[in-house]
């Protein structure tokens, strides 16, 4: 369950033109220390780190994802000046006076904070700061984080996920899953889920049993609805259905394991 304040941030911050003015101050101060010495408008991947560093966030961590998210980072380590700003403003810093740098660190913290309970919970996400328009998605913050990341951790220039990639981030975002059953309640009750078993088969089939060197896009986006859909068994799957046919040949191939 999201609490109280998660659910407010749903909507996004409401700043005073004063609230607004003296967080955007307090931000450009920080980015200026953490900027990359060859574009102002840039912070790379040292400042990204002490960044991160400071705000006790582990750059290995599935926290960063989220993060980089609701800030429009443009790749792992990088974060620009203007989605920088408005970013950390659409998380609700500024909400509380902002009297130096100390205190606008706090405030990104608990910010954090909530982003990771909202994350968990597939909460909706957050509206860009000051945004008058509706929402044009009704996804959940993990479900856009998720989608997001496909993007992010590509290389520049490329259409598919290189397989160590994917996994790498598949082992960051799956137990963050809605429908992740760590430790079988959710399975026990009915509801949808998804075991670390079965992840562990479509990692062991990924690397062992097909010839997949790259996760497309589409692989990627349907492998999350096929967790909201599997059984623990895989014996409800429907070849029939438009999945990726990777993903048909993997159930063929835990049942002929079977």
């Amino acid at each position: 369950m999201v609490s109280k304040a998660s659910r407010s941030q749903v909507h996004g911050p409401r700043l005073t033109a004063q609230q607004e003015k003296d967080a955007r101050a307090q931000l450009s101060i920080q980015f200026d220390r953490l900027k990359d010495d060859m574009d102002s408008n840039l912070i790379s991947y040292d400042g990204s780190i002490t960044l991160l560093n400071e705000l006790g966030v582990d750059l290995a961590s599935a926290d960063v994802l989220p993060l980089s998210f609701y800030l429009e980072s443009p790749a792992l380590g990088q974060f620009t000046r203007s989605e920088f700003i408005n970013g950390w403003l659409r998380l609700g810093v500024g909400a509380s006076p902002i009297s130096d740098q100390e205190e606008l660190k706090r405030q990104q913290r608990q910010g954090m904070a909530q982003v990771m309970e909202a994350f968990r919970a597939d909460a909706p996400v957050t509206p860009k700061f000051n945004a008058t328009e509706k929402a044009s998605s009704q996804k959940g913050l993990y479900t856009a984080v998720y989608e997001y990341t496909f993007a992010f951790a590509r290389a520049e220039g490329q259409k598919n996920l290189p397989l160590d990639m994917a996994i790498t981030f598949w082992e960051l975002l799956l137990p963050y899953a809605p429908v992740y059953d760590a430790d079988g309640n959710k399975a026990a009750t009915g509801q949808p889920s998804f075991s670390p078993a079965q992840w562990q088969l479509w990692k062991q089939f990924l690397t062992e049993a097909s010839n997949v060197r790259v996760i497309s896009k589409d692989t990627w986006t349907q492998f999350l609805e096929f967790m909201r859909e599997i059984d623990p068994r895989f014996e409800t799957h429907d070849y029939e259905a438009a999945w990726p046919s990777i993903i048909d040949e993997f159930v063929a191939w835990v049942h002929e394991q079977r």
